[in-house]
């Protein structure tokens, strides 16, 4: 018997939800085609089947997932008993689920402050001449190596072997010594645990892949390696595909059909779009040499009224100006700040503070992701975070380092002179700062020594201070963030940083009613990514974000900035991808796109991409098209009509 909600489904869409328990399957879905209420129906179908399969869905995001799971939720039967993931939690569950290795992968702060600075100290004192710029694009291309399942290709050996063949072997001893794993290693793990031994049980039928034209090489190597013992769903868009610098890339999921013997279904009529806005930016993509052979999508509605426009200002200053204007436009049309997306091919900071005087001047907040990035560099934030790190595990490497890193009067040296002994003996940092409260840390200078005596004994006489607090703790609403503010140093903490604690115990607390870990490990696990979705999730303000964050959103209103030639395509980059971002940004809009272009620009945004031209011009991709597309129009008098 079928679901009600399943009549809903157009044709293509039925077909494709038809295919329930019969093979592998990839569904090809344009931009608002409702591949999402596809996919819903297609695990909706399974789970009202007689003996239903056990599923899960990833995607490539988590905003993405926090939104797949709100339809979860909204959904007429039970879906899964998992809630959807990320590809990378998926993989790291892997993990989880059949090893015990240890996983403490290290933040960005602790990767650049303590990991990459460790590696470089090392270096050095092996007579490796090398910045921190150098061991930050090595660390960048090792980890694009684990993605594509190759962790010797270090493209900087190209020019300078030796220096990368150093930078291996620091690597190697960071990882033993802090004894963390890097966030791009946890597919390449993923690969050699099923390679090597298997899973005994994955407790697992059906695997729905979303945005599949995103996953790395190792990922998709993961799913080869599953695909003899579960049924996967591959549902993407090359067009989409924009993620190269992951080593993501449209092939994937081109090649899909072949490699995993699997039927092919299409969506073609677009939802979310009218004819207006879809049709120019089907003209952009289809321009694209090479691009593979599909049927043309269309909107669902073609009498749907729509804007598109492309505008030109003389100046940057001038166009600043043009797009506050269309947003008050907008907003005074009724349409709500946060269905309005400014969206930029790079350096979207650059573009806030040159216009962030403008927007204040009328009364109309926009997005800032600066805020959260700020506040979880604070001192007393990685006090806190070290704390709860050292609370849920005692020898946690990573936090002792990052607590002596931001005491006051422990410098690099001494910091270095531990972390050399504990690499010279082959030990964890944890075990160094053990032997050294024995010793006296002899190990160290005498200037060193005390110092450093003095800032472990108060770590420790804080830590167990904290703990004997941990144990029976009541929390409240705010959850374990609520407990670590109000343990806090006396007015150390932003209004920012108190903000970010106090939303994510919230966030982290309310998933425990699903039977999730509330406990304080648990909570810091989560505590960077819960942080920086917050910049996405600004009630009341206009977004101003890249083209390429704008993927998988849908605005209302769409204006997309300096669309110039010198901007998009950026100089170095690969020219197809350059022109998908530009498809991903136009399709954004439900009603609006506008795109902006300056003559002359200046400041601050001048020196993206190209700088060298004076004379500017609108990208080449939205050049030659049919004269379909609305011809560049003066700016300012296009606004007096809007």
């Amino acid at each position: 018997m079928r679901h009600d909600g399943l009549t809903l489904l157009s044709r293509k869409q039925r077909a494709f939800v038809d295919h329930a328990r019969q093979g592998h399957a990839r569904l090809l879905a344009g931009p608002g085609t409702g591949k999402s209420f596809a996919s819903v129906a297609f695990l909706e179908n399974l789970a009202v089947m007689g003996d239903p399969p056990r599923c899960h869905m990833i995607t490539f995001t988590r905003a993405a997932t926090q939104e797949l799971q709100e339809k979860f939720s909204n959904a007429e039967v039970a879906i899964t008993e998992r809630p959807p993931s990320t590809a990378h939690s998926f993989a790291l569950w892997l993990l989880m689920h059949d090893s015990h290795e240890k996983l403490r992968m290290a933040d960005d702060w602790e990767k650049r402050h303590l990991v990459e600075e460790a590696v470089k100290a090392r270096m050095k004192a092996a007579g490796h001449s090398t910045t921190i710029k150098e061991v930050e694009e090595l660390t960048g291309e090792m980890a694009s190596g684990w993605q594509s399942l190759d962790n010797e290709q270090i493209f900087l050996s190209d020019q300078d072997p030796v220096l990368a063949e150093g930078f291996r072997g620091a690597w190697v001893e960071a990882q033993r010594t802090l004894d963390f794993v890097h966030v791009s290693e946890i597919p390449y793990k993923a690969v050699q645990l099923v390679e090597d031994v298997g899973i005994d049980d994955l407790e697992l039928d059906v695997l729905v892949v979303d945005e599949f034209q995103d996953l790395n090489a190792a990922e998709v190597r993961l799913l080869r390696l599953l695909a003899d013992h579960i049924q996967i769903i591959a549902i993407g868009d090359d067009d989409q595909s924009i993620y190269s610098w992951r080593n993501a890339a449209p092939s994937a999921l081109l090649r899909y059909c072949d490699e995993f013997s699997a039927e092919s279904f299409h969506l073609t009529k677009c939802y979310r779009s009218p004819a207006a806005v879809l049709d120019p930016a089907i003209e952009v993509i289809g321009a694209m040499p090479g691009r593979s052979a599909k049927a043309r999508l269309v909107a669902s509605d073609p009498d749907r009224p729509g804007v598109f426009a492309q505008l030109r200002f003389t100046n940057s200053a001038q166009e600043f100006d043009g797009v506050v204007d269309i947003v008050k436009k907008r907003l005074a049309a009724g349409i709500k700040p946060d269905d309005i997306a400014i969206l930029v091919r790079s350096s979207a900071d650059r573009f806030r503070k040159e216009m962030l005087a403008r927007f204040e001047a009328e009364g109309i907040r926009i997005t800032n992701s600066d805020w959260i990035k700020n506040a979880l560099k604070e001192p007393e934030v990685r006090r806190l975070v070290a704390f709860a790190r050292l609370i849920a595990d005692p020898s946690d490497s990573l936090a002792w380092m990052g607590l002596l890193h931001e005491t006051p009067g422990i410098g690099d040296v001494t910091l270095m002179g531990i972390y050399g002994f504990a690499c010279e003996e082959v030990i964890s940092f944890g075990a160094a700062i053990e032997i050294g409260r024995s010793t006296g840390f002899e190990f160290l200078s005498n200037a060193s020594r005390i110092k450093v005596v003095a800032a472990v004994a108060e770590i420790h006489a804080v830590l167990s201070d904290l703990r004997g607090e941990h144990e029976g703790a009541l929390l409240d609403e705010r959850g374990w963030g609520g407990w670590l503010v109000a343990h806090s140093r006396q007015d150390s903490l932003s209004e920012d940083a108190v903000t970010i604690f106090e939303s994510v115990g919230e966030q982290v607390a309310l998933s425990s009613t699903s039977g999730q870990d509330a406990g304080l490990g648990g909570f810091i696990n989560q505590f960077q990514p819960l942080a920086l979705d917050l910049a996405n999730n600004q009630d009341g303000a206009v977004r101003l974000m890249s083209m390429a964050q704008s993927k998988g959103l849908t605005v209302n209103t769409a204006i997309l900035m300096a669309v110039d030639d010198d901007t998009i395509p950026l100089p170095s980059a690969d020219e197809d991808e350059e022109r998908r971002i530009l498809y991903v940004a136009m399709t954004r809009a439900s009603e609006c796109c506008i795109i902006t272009t300056a003559t002359y620009r200046h400041g601050a945004t001048a020196k993206i991409g190209s700088a060298g031209n004076a004379r500017r011009r609108r990208t080449r991709f939205l050049q030659g098209l049919p004269p379909s597309v609305p011809a560049p129009q003066d700016g300012p008098s296009f606004i007096k009509t809007l």
